[in-house]
């Protein structure tokens, strides 16, 4: 409810963290402990809110007034996934309009759909990050396109993933190899078309136990 998140962002502000990125996540039937009973005092937007009076007010959502002073920068979500897309916009205008100070998308393959997300929200006026998602092998990749609500990865990527499975290509280096090549063809080209033709403010990319896959591809990006 609201008095624990309250409690964990002054916790959060004690500990030096400067950075909180607001998100309602999945509902607690799709986790571990399915019988654990969801809690929706507030939505992410009241959230956002609650943050922007304490961070700009310097007062609670009971309007009690807080020790000290917190700099803290917040951060929302939005899916550009979406099918119709015009009512998340509306709900990442409501987030806005409560002050979140940027905003990160939900995973992103379709380049097309991207773009046009991104100009549908330029109006906002706030820095968005493109969410990208490099995945280390076939499983994770099928399990994401399954199981992971408003995600859909597309079939050519699972294809050439599926390829790089151990049954077809043994040797672990090899195999590691051509998983890499795989997604650096992928989102070496999707990045530099965003760099190049939206006003996104950054990319931020999800590394999943993946993280040798980001030099080369920032070395490859760079490029130009």
């Amino acid at each position: 409810n609201r008095n624990a998140l309250f409690g964990d962002v002054m916790a959060a502000a004690m500990l030096g963290i400067r950075n909180i990125l607001v998100l309602t996540g999945d509902h607690s039937a799709l986790g571990d402990n399915a019988g654990a009973k969801p809690v929706y005092d507030l939505d992410s937007a009241q959230f956002c809110y609650m943050l922007s009076k304490l961070i700009d007010d310097g007062v609670d959502l009971g309007g009690n007034e807080i020790k000290g002073e917190l700099k803290m920068n917040f951060g929302c979500v939005v899916n550009p996934n979406s099918d119709p897309l015009e009512p998340e916009i509306l709900k990442l205008e409501r987030k806005i309009n409560c002050g979140a100070d940027f905003v990160q998308t939900q995973t992103v393959f379709d380049i097309d759909q991207t773009k046009d997300f991104l100009k549908q929200t330029r109006y906002l006026n706030t820095p968005i990050l493109v969410g990208l998602f490099p995945m280390k092998n076939y499983g994770i990749a099928s399990y994401f396109d399954k199981y992971i609500p408003g995600v859909s990865v597309p079939k050519d990527l699972l294809s050439n993933l599926k390829q790089t499975k151990k049954k077809y290509i043994p040797d672990r280096k090899e195999r590691h190899q051509a998983v890499d090549k795989v997604n650096i063809e992928f989102f070496t080209p999707f990045i530099k078309e965003i760099k190049k033709t939206t006003s996104a403010a950054g990319i931020h990319c999800m590394a999943v136990e993946y993280e040798r896959l980001f030099e080369p591809l920032l070395a490859l990006v760079e490029q130009g």
